[in-house]
């Protein structure tokens, strides 16, 4: 079935090479990954010929991996090896600007991309799983480095006596001012 979102070039390449052996099965010819009554059509060559001639990144379609023991152990060694570039996955938090959302400061957004044209519903279903809260600068700050007494009670004098409210350029004003004073004594 055509789709019109299916590419109509570009599908398919040739590529002419010189048969090194036919392989008996002493030698892995009729390896398969399922079993079935004929004879797989194998053809074995070395991984850098096939990538290069189909122009693409180390990739692979299945992974192999020996006995395990546990799914910890595997659970494991994929935590270790795996990313997500493996899966051609990629993942950008977005944080829309204050000014682009009248003043408020919503939440991040994760946006989870692929080159493909379908997510597996096991990627969506992981990606709408939360992991972990997402907090945006000002947030992840307030947590990291919680405010010092010393500077709250700044804050409070700072209201009290009315410069809280000051914008850069006052503020500017003053420092200019204390400095002239200063140097003056």
């Amino acid at each position: 079935m055509d789709a019109a979102i299916s590419p109509k070039n570009d599908t398919t390449i040739s590529i002419r090479l010189k048969v090194g052996a036919v392989l008996d099965s002493q030698l892995l010819g009729d390896f398969a990954l399922s079993a079935g009554q004929t004879p797989p059509a194998n053809l074995f060559l070395p991984y850098e010929v096939l990538r290069r001639q189909l122009k693409l990144a180390e990739r692979a379609n299945l992974m192999l991996m020996g006995p395990a023991k546990t799914q910890a152990t595997v659970n494991d060694r994929l935590g270790r090896e795996w990313l997500l570039e493996d899966a051609e996955l990629t993942i950008h938090s977005i944080e829309p600007a204050p000014d682009a959302t009248g003043g408020e400061h919503p939440q991040p957004v994760v946006e989870v991309s692929s080159p493909r044209i379908f997510l597996e519903d096991s990627v969506v279903s992981a990606a709408l799983r939360p992991r972990a809260v997402l907090l945006s600068i000002r947030d992840y700050v307030k947590l990291a480095a919680p405010e010092p007494e010393v500077l709250r009670l700044l804050g409070k004098e700072s209201e009290r006596n009315g410069t809280s409210a000051l914008n850069s350029h006052e503020i500017d004003k003053i420092i200019r001012k204390a400095r002239s004073q200063k140097s003056k004594r």
